[in-house]
């Protein structure tokens, strides 16, 4: 009885990052703080902040959901390599040497995508977003 608890508990834990994913959260995929957060979203849930107009919304709208459908399977192919890999903690050098082609094009796509929302807003609009955003670390990469 308490070892089927026990997997019962493992199993729900281990599901938890791609049910997160799948709602969308704070640095989706995988949740808070995991994989490629969407920054159209971002401008999106700034909207009174950054003074977008309706039009404006109606166009970000577009790229938030083309970037989510285009990166899509590539997150989804992340979120398999981890799981393969063990799922937790950073993945180990021979994972990440198999991951770099894949997280190279989704930076690649990813920054494409946000260039274009860019293009939405004015300069003013534009370097108020770019403040917005956090700051590169050990870890995060432009």
């Amino acid at each position: 009885m308490r070892k089927a608890r026990t997997i019962i508990v493992s199993l729900a834990l281990a599901a938890m990052p791609a049910a997160l994913s799948a709602q969308g959260g704070p640095g989706s995929p995988g949740g808070p703080g995991r994989g490629a957060r969407n920054p159209v979203a971002t401008l999106l849930e700034r909207r009174d902040t950054l003074r977008l107009t309706a039009e404006q919304v109606t166009r970000l709208e577009v790229w938030r959901q083309r970037w989510d459908s285009e990166t899509a399977p590539m997150r989804a192919q992340v979120d398999s390599m981890r799981a393969q890999g063990g799922g937790g903690g950073a993945p180990d050098p021979a994972m990440r040497e198999r991951m770099a082609p894949l997280m190279q094009q989704m930076r690649t796509v990813g920054a494409a995508l946000r260039d274009s929302a860019y293009a939405v807003l004015t300069a003013e609009q534009q370097a108020v977003a770019r403040s917005l955003e956090p700051p590169m670390g050990p870890g995060r990469r432009p």
